[in-house]
């Protein structure tokens, strides 16, 4: 029970951060679109961006082993499917 609560937490997380991603692409789109991009602007939204596919939730594994979380691809930030 812990479990499910645990991985359900998890997927809304990692739904909040794709959610998150695809709207400062949009934004990023949008500031392209009315020629209002800059170096830094570019610099800014490149941060966040990496800050987002780098930010980890840290689990004790032999509590936690069983719980799938899965990647985000960089380019595309969608989820990576097992091969």
């Amino acid at each position: 029970m812990e479990n499910l609560q645990l991985e359900k937490r998890l997927q809304a997380y990692t739904q909040w951060k794709q959610t998150l991603a695809t709207t400062v692409g949009q934004y990023r789109a949008w500031l392209h679109k009315y020629k209002l991009s800059t170096e830094q602007s570019e610099q800014r939204i490149n941060s966040c961006l990496h800050s987002l596919d780098g930010a980890r939730v840290s689990l004790p594994r032999e509590r936690f082993w069983d719980i799938p979380v899965p990647k985000i691809d960089s380019p595309t930030r969608q989820p990576l499917l097992p091969r």
